[in-house]
């Protein structure tokens, strides 16, 4: 059996074409448009069977599917009325899908007005004339069984208006974050809301609000809170508002605002500089007590001390070290001698920073007297036969000879005990001593390095051009006869737990910083205990410190958790915790946190707490690229407070953006865990997999650039080198045209010397780096290159700064192009930032980089 069109209709009740020409044929007669007029064939039956206006865009849906026809004539058949107080509106574009035909009006209706709208075929104009068809042809709507569309007037529209969110509330502000939450409305039939975008900005009191500017988190349809970082000290308001995006249109709600009630950040006061040397200067400074939330971001391992070096101009400030935000004093070290410095401590917390007064220091010349300093000199010792060791430090790295025999058998003493080791801190230097003691008995023991005066007696200390050791440190260890015994408390210990699985966390903090190695998996296994629960993870608040720890406890039940540490008895034990001098942890801390079965559950969202903030600050990020993030280190581009703050709780949360939060975001977009504009998914053969994954696979041969390593000078190196052989020519020719044989009396210009130098790295011993932040100066700088390696290079003017990221190892890290190689002492480098696997920051200080041919 045939069917109108020419298709076969078989007993299963699928059309099987039979005839394709003349199936064409009957559709094509079928809908054949005439030129003309579409009157002739009008319908009684109603074809428009609704009308949505959402925002500016109207959606008519018709009765039966209609023919997709050239939509540029057909928006002249269409009329809306009732937006505007008089006249009307013909839309401007139209888009057509089956039985839809959805219109763009330009304009948003209010909700209560009346709109309506009306179609007339007779006013779709034909199409321009041609030779076949003069009078063009006409294409009004037309359904797919060729019958006409017919007219209609008056028709009814339905205004959709999305709602918006309501009652923006704040909570949980006393940290370094808010939690900001509202409430999502029930919208009208035919509004669904696709996502939810918070914007927020912060001004000083007495401006108004400005959103031509701000922070945004993009967030679900259906998310209804997000924790944003803020600022304390009552000096900014900030402003919020929520807007709700739909298909076609987006709302936004009141705007709130917030101000803190508590006291800002206190800059660290009272910093001081002693010891200058001729590379290092000892500083210290006073922390003043600090507001509630500061305390909780350093519980939280949010707040971090900062040493900087700032110009002379106060403009730029070079991280030197990251302490604990405790941290009281600091060594900087691989200072140059002669050399004028500036020198702030920054205190961090969260989003804000607070920098001390500068201090100024010029280390020693030269020439200078020679010096010398205990450092790091324990407080107490363990008695008779317990050893102990500090540095002997001078000011100068001296060349010539000083054996270790002189400075342990002669040039030191100890009263009440002997000196058994003076060794080197590195292989061939003069500078830094490790110094150890024994003690005769309990008694204090005092140790002495004695001035010289004169160069040629046994223990005399000189540097080769006579300049003898001018002063005579001494420091005093007590014994243990006037020790202070050591304890322990628990702190921020939660009151309850969420149940079986749902960890919680709180800090053990000892009552001093003791030396030693107290490894973290005797704190987790051996010496702490969790009665209905395991203690699954001890890790140091601050790197290299033993005071203060965060202890994860993992709960096996509903039950209550009883965690106790239990005190120390025999320091040969292996859950023992004792001092290097003997002390032994003297107490024992306990804390119950109850379980959902006490009918507490108040912490029952602990254990997604931290995801939760990892998706906010995610949604913070999204649409960040590798390379405005790498500008945005470099200093050559913005970013928000809150994209900042974002980042680092990505990264290693130090309370600042640097270069491990950079890698980490890098190492996140590789793994698309996050929407980063312009970077492939895939980074390329000539990478590892992750930058952690190159720590291990080491250096691959071929170069990679991406992200702002562009390589600037490749364009210009034949230009260089006709520059240089220009100038050969030159001389050449001012020779050859005297006409004679002798050389030209006037004395030619030395010839450039284009090519590359490199820069040479040098990390401590042992240390796994995936990321170096150099800034590198000198004139005519190009062609940057890192074989195996990632590279970032600023596009400033000036000095370039440059982010190497891979397996990091001793030797050749870089090579650049310079005009002449024969300048090299125009050409210096500085490690600026270093980080590990980790994503945590090095001590650059430890590390040396220098520019070589």
């Amino acid at each position: 059996m045939m069917n109108l069109i020419g298709q076969r209709t078989t007993p299963d009740g699928l059309a099987r074409l039979a005839r394709p020409w003349q199936a064409t044929l009957a559709l094509a007669l079928a809908l054949l448009p005439a030129a003309g007029t579409a009157t002739a064939q009008d319908t009684t039956s109603p074809p428009l069977k609704s009308a949505k206006l959402l925002g500016t865009e109207l959606t008519l849906t018709f009765d039966k599917p209609v023919v997709i026809g050239p939509t540029a004539l057909l928006v002249h058949g269409f009329t809306v009325d009732g937006i505007l107080n008089s006249g009307s509106v013909q839309p401007s574009a139209m888009d057509m899908d089956n039985r839809t035909a959805t219109l763009e009006l330009g304009m948003v209706a209010e909700p209560g007005q009346t709109v309506t709208v009306s179609y007339d075929p007779d006013k779709v104009p034909n199409t321009p004339p041609t030779a076949l068809y003069p009078k063009g042809r006409h294409f009004p709507l037309r359904y797919t069984d060729g019958t006409l569309v017919p007219a209609f007037t008056g028709a009814p529209v339905t205004i959709l208006a999305p709602k918006p969110a309501t009652d923006l509330t704040f909570s949980n502000e006393v940290g370094t974050t808010i939690d900001l939450s509202w409430t999502l409305p029930t919208q009208p039939e035919g509004v669904v809301v696709t996502s939810v975008e918070v914007h927020g900005v912060f001004t000083k009191r007495g401006r108004a609000a400005d959103f031509t500017s701000y922070g945004t988190a993009r967030l679900a349809a259906d998310a209804t809170s997000i924790t944003w970082p803020v600022f304390h000290g009552g000096v900014f308001i900030h402003y919020f508002r929520v807007r709700l995006y739909t298909d076609h249109h987006h709302v936004d709600s009141d705007i709130a605002s917030w101000t803190s009630d508590q006291e800002g950040l206190k800059r660290p006061t009272g910093v001081t500089a002693s010891n200058t040397t001729q590379t290092t200067v000892d500083l210290a400074w006073t922390l003043p007590e600090q507001a509630a939330w500061v305390k909780q971001a350093a519980a939280a391992d949010e707040a971090r001390i900062r040493i900087r070096e700032w110009e002379a101009d106060g403009t730029y400030g070079t991280t030197l070290a990251t302490l604990a935000p405790d941290a009281v004093a600091h060594t900087v070290t691989g200072l140059n001698a002669g050399t004028a410095y500036n020198f702030r401590v920054e205190l961090s917390a969260g989003s804000q920073f607070a920098a001390s007064k500068p201090v100024s220091v010029t280390t020693l010349d030269e020439s200078a007297p020679l010096t010398a300093a205990f450092h790091e000199v324990p407080a107490w010792h363990g008695g008779e036969g317990r050893e102990f060791s500090f540095e002997l430090r001078f000011s100068e790295n001296f060349p010539g000879r000083l054996p270790y025999k002189k400075l342990r058998d002669e040039a030191l003493s100890a009263t009440n005990g002997r000196v058994t080791g003076a060794k080197r801190v590195a292989q061939g230097q003069n500078q830094r001593w490790t110094i150890t003691v024994r003690p005769h008995s309990s008694e204090d023991v005092i140790v002495t390095l004695a001035a010289t005066t004169d160069c040629g007696a046994s223990d005399a200390i000189c540097t080769p051009d006579g300049r003898p050791l001018s002063n005579s440190p001494s420091a005093t260890v007590v014994g243990p006869s006037n020790r202070t015994p050591l304890t322990a408390a628990f702190h921020d210990v939660p009151a309850a737990h969420g149940g079986k699985d749902a960890d919680f966390s709180f800090e053990l903090r000892f009552s001093e910083n003791f030396p030693g190695r107290l490894p973290y998996k005797k704190l987790r296994d051996e010496a702490l205990s969790a009665t209905n629960g395991k203690v699954t993870r001890a890790r140091r608040a601050a790197p290299n410190q033993n005071q203060r720890w965060i202890i994860t406890v993992r709960p096996r039940s509903s039950e209550n958790v009883v965690v106790t540490l239990a005190a120390t008895t025999d320091c040969s034990a292996a859950a023992a915790i004792c001092t290097p001098d003997g002390r032994p942890l003297s107490n024992s801390p306990s804390a119950t946190i109850e379980g959902p079965s006490a009918g507490h559950v108040a912490n029952s969202d602990v254990a997604d707490d931290s995801l939760a903030l990892a998706d906010a600050a995610l949604a913070v990020a999204d649409g960040l690229s590798p390379d405005e993030a790498a500008a945005a280190l470099f200093g050559e581009r913005t970013l928000s407070e809150v994209r900042q703050s974002a980042l680092d709780r990505l990264g290693n949360r130090n309370g600042s953006y640097d270069l491990g939060d950079l890698l980490s975001w890098i190492e996140r977009c590789r793994r698309r865990e996050a929407r980063c504009e312009g970077t492939p998914a895939d980074p390329g053969p000539s990478s590892g997999a992750a930058l952690v994954g190159a720590a291990t696979a080491g250096r691959r041969g071929n170069s990679r650039r991406r992200g702002r390593s562009r390589v600037r000078g490749m364009r210009r190196r034949a230009g260089k080198a006709g520059w240089a052989l220009a100038m050969l020519l030159a001389a050449v020719t001012a020779w050859s045209c005297t006409g004679d044989s002798v050389a030209p009396t006037a004395p030619v210009a030395a010839v450039p010397n284009p090519g590359f130098l490199t820069i040479e790295f040098t990390p401590p011993p042992g240390h796994r780096d995936i990321g170096v932040l150099l800034r590198l100066k000198g004139p005519g700088i190009d062609n940057v290159r890192a074989s195996g390696l990632e590279l970032y290079q600023s596009e400033a003017s000036g000095p370039r700064q440059m982010i190497v990221a891979g397996a990091l190892s001793a030797g050749s890290l870089v090579r650049f192009e310079v005009p002449d190689r024969g300048q090299l002492p125009l050409y210096r480098v500085h490690v600026l930032e270093v980080t590990g696997e980790d994503y945590g920051l090095r001590d650059a200080a430890e590390y040396r980089a220098v520019v070589t041919r």
